[in-house]
């Protein structure tokens, strides 16, 4: 695995754990603002959908610049 693919995948596990953090954070200092169950649901599980995505738009740009660049230019 490439290091910038590592890299970017440390950079969303810690986006994952602050973002995940912060909805309970807030939760727990403001009870009564909520959100409901089901929108915090979603909205963690669009994050988690994210990772894949972002490593299939890595894996398609190291393969453009893999076997698509000229090394001439």
């Amino acid at each position: 695995m490439s290091d910038g693919m590592i890299i970017s995948l440390v950079i969303w596990v810690i986006g994952m754990l602050f973002f995940c953090g912060a909805i309970i954070w807030h939760y727990k200092r403001q009870p009564s603002d909520r959100l409901p169950i089901w929108a915090t649901s979603l909205i963690i599980v669009f994050w988690f959908i994210a990772l894949p995505l972002a490593l299939l738009i890595l894996f398609a740009a190291w393969i453009d610049d893999k076997y698509f660049s000229d090394e001439d230019d």
